[in-house]
């Protein structure tokens, strides 16, 4: 069997909700990768991707479910629902699905499920199409016994006809919808993305099972899964090996890019603007090799050509140290291997007046960062000579800074692996933001102990006078559009 699974790379708070993909609560949970094993192990091919994924590489687009949404079955064909309509969580069978999950038998039980599920804010269905009300394969599975005898479901027909339960869904003020032509679904998607649905569309069909709301009505989602990898299987009899694929859609981690850094920025006093790879190509230079990762400070120093082009990173490598929490030389030193293991030269710097040169190295050992909300890291338990000393063991650089600081503008450079040179006599930070990624480090972290650097080794200065430009790759969703009387036709 298959299954493949997207991590989204961010900072280890973040991942929460990944283990509990519903903010409701579920009988009998199960993890999306154990959920995947079980398709897998009944020759699904099942693959799990967050949702900023998902829709970006099948041309997907998730919408809010809205209060005027048919809770409505997984089928992928068009039906009589429009508009908002459609916009309500999808289930296997409409209301069914929460009717067999929980054994009920009695028109009486279903008509409390549909006063339930209006209690919930939706609009409760069950659907026929153009050959009856029959049309509904989950619905003619059930009521012809065929849940019986699978395992771990095991559910026996209702004591109601197709008809009785229609009647009985439009008494408790829901809706009996039709659906119109052939079945030609492609894949099944599995959505645990809580508050969110897909939009069927006839003419590019794949069933919908909005996972999330198995939470709201408290089901046992074991069986629930099992009961739809069923459905699909008995209305496929005799396809081998199955044809069958399914897309485990979780919620992404909170985005924290460009536009939303530039947001905080401007919260904390900056002055802060976007622009494209385009507009900096002429500054802009690849990683070298021998390259030092460096701080981000603009001074000049006596790192000579190519060991100017490594990425710039907060004092070097303290500005990973400082983003992991890290306390000891012997941790320092393990940092300073993975630099060097990922093609830097690890280094640290001080100026003409010592070791404590960088700000930043200052910052943290005098225990500046502690009190700062997002960062909250208290010093290490080394001294800055201590420090340098394991970086310098480790075979990198202890790198000396000249000249005084005459910053004006931050650079935030989101391209990976080029960089921007030091130039003296036209000072400004330059922060690789790309390189916290390949280091794997928490990003908004690392975005605000950068702001905050800058403002704790300028104090006072009010109103704030910090400018910075984020570059971005030209395609980037963030980047800014060019003007239409700009663009080439």
């Amino acid at each position: 069997f298959e299954i493949t699974q997207r991590a989204a790379r961010t900072h280890p708070s973040a991942h929460s909700h990944s283990q509990n993909p519903s903010s409701t609560e579920m009988s009998n949970p199960i993890s999306v990768g154990d959920l995947g094993v079980a398709l897998a192990s009944r020759g699904w091919k099942a693959s799990i991707l967050d949702d900023r994924d998902f829709c970006k590489l099948y041309k997907e687009e998730l919408v809010d479910v809205d209060p005027a949404g048919y809770l409505k079955c997984v089928d992928g064909r068009a039906s009589d629902a429009k508009g908002v309509q459609q916009h309500g969580p999808k289930m296997l069978g409409g209301v069914y699905g929460i009717a067999l999950n929980r054994g009920i038998k009695t028109t009486k039980e279903l008509e409390a499920i549909c006063k339930e599920v209006k209690d919930a804010g939706h609009v409760p269905t069950v659907h026929g199409d153009e050959g009856g009300i029959l049309g509904c394969g989950f619905c003619k599975l059930w009521l012809n016994d065929k849940f019986a005898d699978e395992g771990m479901v095991n559910e026996s027909k209702p004591k109601f006809s197709a008809d009785d339960g229609a009647k009985t869904v439009q008494k408790a003020g829901g809706v009996v919808e039709n659906h119109v032509a052939k079945h030609t679904e492609k894949y099944v998607i599995l959505n645990f993305v809580p508050g969110k649905t897909f939009v069927p569309n006839g003419k590019d069909q794949r069933f919908i099972v909005d996972c999330w709301a198995l939470g709201k009505f408290n089901l046992d989602i074991t069986k629930y899964a099992l009961t739809a990898a069923a459905t699909v299987e008995k209305l496929n009899p005799g396809q081998k090996p199955c044809p069958w694929k399914a897309f485990i859609v979780t919620p992404s981690e909170p985005r924290f890019g460009p536009a939303e850094i530039v947001g905080a920025l401007q919260g904390r006093g900056w002055s802060a603007e976007i622009q494209t790879q385009s507009r900096n190509a002429h500054q802009l230079v690849k990683v070298s090799p021998k390259g030092y990762l460096k701080c981000v400070d603009g001074r000049g120093s006596d790192a000579k050509g190519a060991q100017q082009h490594g990425p710039k990173m907060l004092g070097g490598v303290y500005g990973i140290a400082v983003n992991r929490g890290i306390k000891t030389t012997k941790e320092l030193e393990a940092i300073c291997k993975e630099v060097k293991d990922a093609g830097h030269v690890p280094t640290v710097h001080g100026d003409e007046g010592g070791i404590l040169g960088c700000g930043f190295c200052k910052l943290w050992l005098n225990d500046k960062f502690a009190d700062e909300g997002m960062v909250n890291e208290s010093k290490p338990k080394f001294s800055a000579d201590d420090g340098a000393k394991t970086v310098q063991k480790a075979g990198g650089v202890v790198e000396n800074h000249v000249g005084k600081h005459t910053e004006k503008v931050v650079y935030l450079n989101f391209i990976d692996g080029m960089t921007l040179e030091p130039n003296a006599d036209d000072q400004r930070f330059i922060v690789d933001a790309w390189a916290a990624g390949k280091f794997n480090l928490d990003v908004p972290k690392y975005c605000v102990t950068a702001a905050a650097t800058v403002e704790k080794l300028n104090p006072g200065q009010a109103p704030c006078p910090w400018k910075a430009v984020l570059i971005v790759p030209d395609d980037h969703p963030d980047a800014p559009k060019a003007p239409a009387c700009c663009t080439i036709q």
